[in-house]
């Protein structure tokens, strides 16, 4: 990989914006068991303890995410960013091509939102979460693989 950063173009021709940052790169990251459930949280995971690094938008599985793992039920991703000064009292939008399979999203420790589905892409309004400076992105996501999710061509069931 050339980029430190994969995938950093911009993503989606479509909803162009003059703005953007992209989240793509390295994140912490904490999964397996004995991880707290990702299943709707109320709150998001403090990260106490030890943490891995996990190069997004790569899953866990995938060697290039740095983990390489068997797939794991609960699993946390954290990021800090920075919010441009210029964009002070402008909507912004975060944009997710798509997270497997129940996400929950966190924005200065505030849920923003829910999203059910590992196929489809989804998006929160974060503009009233965000202060100036330093930001926290917290990313719980719930992958069953019980046979509960759909689990696509190369599922058990595909």
């Amino acid at each position: 990989m050339e980029s430190t950063v994969p995938f950093p173009e911009y993503p989606r021709p479509q909803l162009e914006r003059k703005e953007w940052l992209c989240l793509n790169g390295k994140w912490d990251y904490v999964g397996g068991e004995g991880v707290t459930s990702a299943l709707n949280p109320a709150k998001p995971l403090t990260f106490d303890g030890k943490s891995e690094k996990i190069l997004v938008p790569y899953c866990p599985e995938s060697v290039l995410s740095g983990i390489e793992r068997k797939q794991e039920v609960n699993m946390w991703y954290r990021r800090n960013f920075d919010v441009p000064s210029t964009w002070k009292g402008k909507e912004v939008i975060i944009h997710f091509d798509a997270v497997d399979h129940d996400a929950t999203v966190f924005v200065n420790g505030q849920k923003v939102g829910i999203h059910a589905g590992g196929y489809d892409s989804f998006s929160f309004n974060i503009s009233q979460f965000l202060k100036s400076g330093s930001n926290t992105l917290v990313v719980a996501a719930h992958d069953p693989n019980d046979g509960r999710a759909p689990s696509g061509k190369n599922g058990p069931r595909g």
